[in-house]
């Protein structure tokens, strides 16, 4: 079924417009998926984010203003996210040694085995639609969105 028969609309006004709903219908479609997904571990992708963040760190202690800005979702609330995993166990918190008023955090040996039970990438229902895609077609679609989110 294509767009116009999904947001039951009569047409659209240029291309453009189609294109930019095109790409809300989709990253929503995808969100869905992923919340979906994240919930049978009783997580959130943006928790999934930061435990990924985490591990990558190699047991070593990150700030929070650090995960941030390596975070997907730039909106979300990381000291949140971080209490919230550390009720689970997944991380735990320490004071920050060159500023005492910040805290550093690590993930557990919980958060590395749930992120080892869910593998490195939990596409099975996510990218569905992007496994869909030749690899040139995946290139170009890169190439495009990155044109789109370049600033003027």
């Amino acid at each position: 079924m294509g767009l116009k028969e999904q947001l039951k609309m009569r047409g659209f006004k240029s291309e453009h417009q189609k294109a930019h709903l095109n790409l809300y219908h989709t990253v929503y479609d995808m969100l869905y998926r992923e919340k979906q997904f994240f919930a049978a571990y009783s997580l959130t992708s943006n928790q999934y984010n930061v435990l990924r963040i985490l591990r990558g760190q190699n047991g070593k202690s990150v700030s929070i203003k650090n995960i941030r800005s390596r975070m997907l979702d730039r909106g979300s609330d990381v000291g949140r996210i971080v209490v919230r995993l550390e009720k689970k166990e997944l991380v735990s918190k320490m004071i920050c040694e060159d500023d005492r008023r910040a805290m550093d955090i690590v993930i557990s040996e919980k958060g590395l085995a749930l992120l080892s039970e869910i593998g490195d990438t939990p596409d099975n229902n996510i990218q569905t639609g992007i496994k869909k895609l030749t690899r040139q077609q995946a290139r170009q679609l890169n190439e495009l969105l990155d044109i789109i989110r370049e600033k003027t």
